[in-house]
């Protein structure tokens, strides 16, 4: 009877390679910052008006939020579970 030649590390190299790849692919297409790009050369000083996207219903502790940042609320958009907020870029 013939023995079967073990191929394993065949299979070890292939999932090093395959993982090597999944990582380097991840880092590649990192995710995007959430703020404009528009916003982050904007100057400092000048208020802007921004759409701030909520992923649920904007709560008063949002609001509270965007007041403590300086923000200031300047139109509800209920549909789309989003509020146009007048606040200063970040730094």
């Amino acid at each position: 009877m013939k023995k079967k030649q073990a191929k394993s590390a065949m299979w070890g190299r292939l999932i090093l390679a395959v993982c090597a790849l999944l990582l380097c692919a991840g880092i590649a297409f990192a995710a995007a910052p959430k703020i404009s790009h528009d916003l982050q050369q904007g100057n400092s000083s000048e208020q802007v008006d921004v759409i701030v996207q909520y992923k649920q219903v904007p709560t008063a502790g949002h609001h509270q939020k965007v007041i403590s940042r300086g923000g200031k609320l300047r139109s509800e958009l209920g549909q789309f579970q989003a509020r146009l907020i007048r606040c200063r870029p970040p730094r």
